[in-house]
């Protein structure tokens, strides 16, 4: 951001997600990107898994990005597709065609509705 001469105009938070949001974080919505490292989750149960991306939803304001990385093989960014409803994928255009045994895994971008699915 900095680079870009956008510094002044982002703020950004970075916090270890044990088992709910920090405190410190209550005041924090309408936020553009989320990016989750999966491994995060691992120590949750899928009821909490849920509750905590319901939670980093909600702070998302309409558009808004949620990054899943490729970082854990235990949780794939895929499978937690499912915890999106309504949520669409952002396509990567410059991926490239990749024989089976040079694939890594790949990270998944989402996009939040613009409108809520009621009023669609």
């Amino acid at each position: 951001m900095a680079t870009e001469a956008l510094a002044s105009m982002f703020e950004s938070y970075v916090t270890q997600l044990d088992h709910a949001l920090p405190e410190f974080l209550s005041f924090l919505f309408d936020v553009d990107v989320v990016v989750l490292d999966p491994s995060v989750l691992l120590d949750l149960s899928a009821r909490g898994r849920t509750e905590l991306v319901q939670d980093l939803q909600a702070r998302s304001r309409p558009g808004g990005i949620h990054v899943l990385l490729p970082t854990c093989k235990a949780i794939g960014p895929d499978a937690l597709r499912s915890l999106y409803p309504g949520w669409s994928r952002e396509e990567d255009t410059r991926r490239r065609r990749r024989t089976p045994e040079s694939r890594r895994q790949e990270g998944l971008v989402l996009c939040k509705p613009l409108c809520p699915p009621d009023t669609a």
